[in-house]
């Protein structure tokens, strides 16, 4: 007689062995699933605060931006330097300057409208920038009113030469101006160093003393 083989109970063990693991296998993929997307989220969630963030600063940003060369060439002898000018981003904001910096920094001064003056006048013929060359660099920062942004710029001033030259050449004298009697002191371009009379200074009086004196700062006298 042959005895009987439990194929059902067999069948049902292998059924459940087979159907834990695949149940777990799904459990853990679908775990695996979630964090992804989850991570995926902050990550998005996280970029797009910093961009919007970004494009918000940048548009409630005003600022100022220079419209005046940088360069200037002035002549000696003179104290105006060159007028800075900036436009404000903003219809109603103002722009303010401040002298920054600058190899001849100190050689500046500039008011907060953008008059940019020499701190003593320039002399060609003795130039005081750090390098001796007539070439004087300043750094200028303006300042926009809305919110305190600033801009830099370097400007270089060029003094440039000019040659002594006279310009009022023709004199009205009255006979009756007394000896040491003020007759003029030329406008001269230019500052000389000194004054003196070459020719057309023959006149003489009795004692050989001659007609015209003129002094060292050029005042022309009886």
């Amino acid at each position: 007689m042959v005895a009987a083989v439990p194929l059902t109970t067999v069948s049902q063990t292998n059924q459940k062995t087979v159907t834990s693991n695949d149940l777990r296998n799904i459990a853990i993929g679908l775990a695996a699933a979630i964090t992804l997307i989850l991570v995926a989220g902050q990550i998005f969630d996280s970029g797009s605060a910093s961009v919007s963030a970004l494009e918000e600063t940048e548009d409630s940003r005003f600022t100022c931006t220079f419209t005046s060369a940088t360069t200037a060439s002035p002549n000696e002898a003179q104290d105006d330097a060159q007028t800075v000018t900036a436009t404000a981003s903003g219809g109603g904001n103002t722009c303010t300057f401040a002298n920054q910096g600058g190899a001849d920094t100190a050689d500046f001064t500039i008011s907060g409208a953008g008059d940019l003056d020499f701190a003593a006048t320039p002399d060609h013929e003795n130039p005081v920038d750090s390098d001796t060359d007539n070439e004087y660099v300043v750094v200028i920062r303006v300042t926009d009113s809305a919110d305190s942004a600033t801009t830099d710029q370097t400007i270089t001033i060029t003094v440039q030469d000019v040659t002594l030259a006279i310009t009022d050449k023709t004199v009205s004298l009255s006979e009756t101006t007394a000896t040491n009697g003020a007759v003029t002191t030329p406008t001269i371009a230019d500052v000389p160093d000194t004054c003196q009379i070459t020719s057309g200074n023959a006149d003489e009086d009795s004692d050989g003393t001659k007609l015209f004196a003129i002094s060292s700062a050029c005042v022309i006298t009886v």
